[in-house]
């Protein structure tokens, strides 16, 4: 070119045509050096993206390290990023909450590394209820009376949710097994308790799993009753649950191996899973909408698809899936494992994904086998 001009200047067409040559790694990396490359980074991602991405960790040489597995691609990537002695404690979307050694808390876009710290763990805010660190990777909660419980961030849980667009984010923690819910949201330089403990009725008390969909954050009760908190309001929270809540109580009766899905609508499923002969399989419930309402234990419906939607239950979310939105493939359940929130039962990783309408597990992933993972995620990575 007799008179070249600069690179920010490209034509978006030869952009796009030069990214779709990218992986979509490199694709996240590029859409930083400007506007004009990010704008049509985004065009090019949007057709790029055919599946979830997966995010796997194992054992190398005594060091744990994390990698992105993209199914679409059949495609391992290791971030620049030395990532040992950091623990990822959920995510939403490409942003993953992460605890460093010195019990920092931070979210991060595993793509371009781009960090928002978090408040320390100890700014805690109550009347009732403090937390102080108390050596290496604990805390004392101290309770009213001046009794006091040791929590150690080996058990510490969480959900998140950020807003994309906006960037605004909220996330919930728990320390397992202690009866102790606090949130924190942008622009908060605390954390806020949510009581899930006595004083509440007996089918609200306690956590068995928990799942974060926007502001709306719904936890499952020890009698597997599901409380809804609105977490949106500039002063404190909202319980939003109802006056006669009812346990979520499958035909199959008790089961550990479940989960609680909040879907696009708003719906709560339970999703147990089982093994037959060796073989995973999950059954999705709903509340009867035709249960006679002095029923006080309800049992649930049967599930028999999902519609145009997949369901990715490492988050307890469904996504849309219509015309393969995203190349999602839809009435399917993306899982690595249970156990997400709490320890019910022995640690079982099977990375998959299960087809609803025909109850058969339709891809598995045996070249991740290789690596001997210890856990896995799924998640989106959005733009």
């Amino acid at each position: 070119m007799p008179n070249p001009g600069p690179w920010s200047e490209l034509y978006p067409d030869l952009l796009e045509s030069i990214f779709e040559l990218l992986c979509l790694a490199d694709v996240h990396r590029a859409k930083l050096v400007c506007l004009n490359w990010n704008t049509s980074s985004k065009r090019s991602v949007a057709r790029k993206i055919k599946t979830p991405w997966l995010i796997v960790l194992f054992v190398d040489d005594e060091k744990d390290v994390y990698v992105l597995h993209n199914p679409n691609e059949d495609r391992i990537y290791k971030p620049v990023r030395d990532f040992s002695g950091i623990r990822f404690l959920a995510n939403s979307g490409k942003w993953f909450l992460m605890l460093d050694s010195g019990c920092n808390l931070y979210i991060m876009d595993v793509f371009s590394e781009k960090r928002i710290d978090l408040p320390p763990l100890e700014s805690l805010v109550s009347s009732t209820y403090a937390l102080k660190p108390s050596g290496d990777k604990e805390y004392s909660l101290i309770l009213p009376g001046g009794s006091c419980c040791k929590l150690n961030t080996s058990y510490l849980r969480s959900r998140l949710w950020v807003d994309e667009k906006t960037g605004e984010f909220v996330l919930v923690l728990f320390f397992d097994p202690s009866p102790y819910l606090f949130y924190c949201k942008n622009g908060d330089n605390h954390y806020t308790v949510i009581p899930v403990d006595d004083k509440f009725p007996n089918m609200l008390q306690g956590v068995t799993d928990l799942v974060l969909r926007g502001y709306r954050l719904y936890i499952a009760s020890n009698r597997r009753c599901v409380r809804v908190i609105d977490l949106s309001g500039h002063q404190g929270f909202e319980d939003v649950t109802g006056s006669n809540p009812k346990p979520m109580l499958s035909p199959l009766g008790e089961n550990d191996s479940f989960n609680i899905v909040a879907t696009t609508a708003g719906e709560v499923l339970l999703v147990e899973s089982t093994t037959v002969e060796n073989q995973r399989t999950f059954r999705i419930y709903k509340k009867n909408p035709n249960a006679d309402p002095e029923d006080q234990m309800p049992h649930l419906v049967e599930v028999d698809s999902l519609g145009d939607e997949a369901l990715l239950l490492d988050l307890g979310i469904t996504v849309p899936a219509a015309n393969h939105a995203l190349g999602i493939q839809p009435n399917t359940i993306y899982f690595a494992r249970h156990n997400r929130v709490r320890y019910r039962v022995s640690f079982d990783l099977e990375i998959c994904v299960f087809n609803v309408a025909t109850k058969t597990i339709i891809k598995h992933l045996p070249h991740l086998a290789n690596l001997k993972p210890r856990d896995a995620l799924w998640f989106l990575p959005m733009t």
